[in-house]
């Protein structure tokens, strides 16, 4: 299993399954109580240039556009 090669929702959904798994119901209920008001200590704008920089406009199109096909792919089957 890569993390990387999964969708956003097939990532959510093991996660909350994993969480599950270790925390049990309510702990993943306070987990994602907790995630949601803990303040946020990254800096977005730094981190987004750090790897956008790093990628020209044609290639993170290009990623995009293979992206939606797979998501697309894997809603229709």
């Amino acid at each position: 299993m890569n993390a990387l090669k999964m969708t956003d929702s097939e990532l959510y959904k093991l996660g909350i399954e994993v969480l599950t798994t270790k925390l049990g119901k309510v702990g993943v209920s306070r987990f994602l109580t907790i995630n949601m008001h803990a303040p946020c200590t990254g800096d977005y704008t730094n981190e987004r240039h750090e790897w956008l920089d790093k990628i020209d406009k044609e290639t993170a199109v290009k990623k995009k556009q293979k992206d939606r096909k797979k998501t697309r792919n894997r809603t229709r089957n």
